[in-house]
């Protein structure tokens, strides 16, 4: 079921393509992390975080599911 929501979702800033990781929904394309609340994703622009500002324990969860 989430496969498929990905292949529908993409990115609001950008409208491209999204990925999972285990905390967010990335745009690779924006630097861009859209995070979960109550497994519901936050996929508003003006709540998304900077990838490259995301605290380090984070970070691990996106770097873990990049491949």
């Amino acid at each position: 079921m989430i496969k498929q929501l990905l292949n529908i979702l993409c990115c609001p800033k950008c409208n491209n393509k999204i990925e999972l990781s285990k905390n967010f929904l990335l745009c690779k394309t924006c630097s861009i992390a859209y995070p979960f609340f109550n497994n519901i994703p936050n996929m508003l622009i003006d709540d998304a975080l900077d990838i490259n500002k995301i605290d380090k324990k984070l970070m691990h969860s996106i770097n873990t599911n990049k491949q």
